[in-house]
């Protein structure tokens, strides 16, 4: 019998990587589920509809909405029978493990996927990982500095497992030309080598404050690089808003 395992993600538009997971997992001894906290349809909802892979979305606009959450991930484990849960991202981390603890689900994991974002921006949010970590039954850390976070919150080793973000490697050695010539047509692209890209949102943990002045002396040697700054958001810090930011 295949095995319920639900997928619990918040603030998400498109992530190849659960498109992967979908894919790569569902009907192969696994039948998976996503629910998803987002105020709006999404490009990943889009594509777990089209491959006929169960997903709810849940409308969540902020912290008003947790219990609405709270309260509907439940009724969705318990009729699912899902037997783990595996929440990413910190809104769908507190109202997806705090449901499942409530519906019984006995294999409850979360990946972390910062390391001190909270301790340096926002410490009240500190106790929020705390707990977090005390309702997860297993803790997925993408990188040894985001597990020394971890075990700075006082985490027990053994209850952390390090997986690092995984690519299909084949999407960056078999990109079709023509999506390459529209890239570069659209970014105006023609004549210009090297060029940088970065992905990152437009603040200092990021290292943007690196990146500009790196780029800066390397117009002094290559005159027609070009950078490209994406997913450049500016990003604004509410510290009595613990929830309203997303990762």
């Amino acid at each position: 019998m295949a095995l319920p395992v639900t997928y619990i993600l918040s603030n998400i538009n498109k992530a190849l990587a659960f498109e992967w997971i979908a894919e790569e997992l569902n009907g192969k001894g696994l039948t998976l589920s996503f629910i998803l906290l987002n105020p709006s349809d999404s490009a990943l909802q889009d594509f777990l509809i089209d491959r006929g892979v169960e997903v709810v979305r849940i409308d969540y606009r902020g912290k008003k909405d947790l219990p609405k959450a709270i309260a509907r991930i439940f009724g969705f484990l318990f009729r699912n029978k899902t037997q783990v849960v595996h929440c990413h991202l910190f809104d769908a981390c507190l109202a997806g493990l705090f449901a499942a603890k409530l519906a019984g689900v006995k294999k409850r994991y979360y990946t972390r996927h910062y390391a001190t974002f909270h301790q340096v921006y926002f410490p009240r949010a500190v106790y929020y990982d705390k707990l977090i970590n005390s309702m997860a039954t297993g803790i997925v850390a993408i990188s040894e500095n985001v597990k020394k976070a971890l075990l700075g919150e006082g985490e027990s080793a053994g209850k952390i497992h390090i997986i690092h973000h995984g690519f299909k490697l084949k999407e960056f050695t078999q990109v079709p030309e023509n999506r390459v010539n529209s890239l570069r047509k659209k970014y105006n692209l023609e004549g210009k080598r090297p060029v940088i890209g970065v992905i990152s949102r437009y603040f200092e943990l990021k290292g943007i404050q690196f990146v500009i002045p790196a780029f800066q002396k390397l117009l002094t040697i290559f005159p027609d690089a070009h950078l490209i700054l994406a997913n450049a958001r500016r990003f604004r810090l509410h510290p009595a808003k613990p929830f309203s930011h997303s990762h």
